[in-house]
């Protein structure tokens, strides 16, 4: 199973973020006009994508608070926090865009 193997997992991490890295460079370097609805929709994408973690970090601390209590609520906020930070910075970054 994908999720058993964490080397598969990060390596498959690590080629999607160099493809995404290299399109990126290729569109901001060959392709002028295309780079800013480029780099909106990947914003868009990094947001829906966050959301999906933030979910997942929040199902989890959840079955936290269930089973350890005041631990949980720890971990709760923790995950909060650390996905709210990711996601005014994508935001912050979005409003450079529009600016």
């Amino acid at each position: 199973m994908i999720t058993n193997n964490i080397v598969l997992l990060m390596e498959t991490g690590t080629a999607l973020t160099l493809a995404t890295i290299l399109a990126a460079h290729l569109v901001t370097r060959y392709w002028k006009s295309m780079a800013r609805p480029f780099a909106k929709g990947f914003f868009k994408g990094l947001l829906w994508f966050v959301l999906v973690i933030a979910g997942s970090l929040f199902t989890y601390s959840y079955s936290l608070i269930m089973s350890y209590g005041l631990i949980g609520v720890e971990w709760f906020v923790i995950y909060g926090l650390i996905i709210l930070w990711f996601i005014r910075e994508i935001k912050v970054r979005e409003y450079r865009l529009r600016v």
